[in-house]
């Protein structure tokens, strides 16, 4: 099933969880300099803030993330998200078994080690569940703006500028032109 328009920086919505994907780079290597992860590939790695709108604790866990790029689908690489999320002093914030507590959100990083030819496809889907054994999930596209081709009637654009700096503003404004359907709006904050 396609994205239901869910891109990177957007709210997804899976029962009482929210995943807001921030930032999406490939890596040869995750990990700090004590204990460096080396990819069999190369490296998708996903950062993310994870809210619990429930009234209970619910678990987050890396295994709760899937990635998807066309028909093939493929499980977090525990062990180097673990160490993808931990810094130089050793301190951790991974996706391992946590619980996260009603109204709070957690940031953390998922790793993925797929092929060169997947970690640079355009069409690459995060499947977030809700749990283990996924009853409630959301999929979220996780494409460049830069990349995004077709036509869009309503383009809103939520903190790009903090995102993106000063040096990439004429290739934003540039590529929401080109995106934007004959008398379609944008709204940007």
């Amino acid at each position: 099933a396609e994205p239901a328009g869910l891109r990177i920086g957007d709210a997804a919505v899976a029962g009482d969880m929210v995943y807001t994907v921030t930032k999406v780079e490939n890596k040869s290597v995750v990990g700090p300099s004590f204990s460096e992860t080396k990819a069999k590939g190369m490296f998708v790695v996903v950062t993310l803030d994870v809210t619990n709108n429930s009234n209970e604790s619910a678990m987050v866990d890396s295994s709760f993330f899937t990635l998807k790029s066309g028909d093939k689908k493929f499980d977090a690489d525990s062990s180097a998200s673990l160490w993808a999320n931990t810094g130089e002093d050793g301190a951790n914030t991974s996706f391992f078994l946590e619980k996260l507590n009603p109204d709070l959100t957690m940031s953390g990083t998922i790793v993925f080690d797929v092929s060169e030819q997947v970690a640079t496809a355009t069409d690459n889907v995060l499947i977030a569940a809700t749990g283990f054994f996924g009853l409630e999930s959301v999929e979220i596209l996780l494409a460049d703006y830069r990349t995004l081709t077709g036509s869009f009637s309503k383009i809103a654009s939520i903190e790009m500028f903090e995102a993106i700096g000063e040096a990439e503003y004429r290739t934003f404004f540039s590529t929401c032109d080109r995106l934007l359907a004959p008398d379609g709006i944008v709204c940007i904050q």
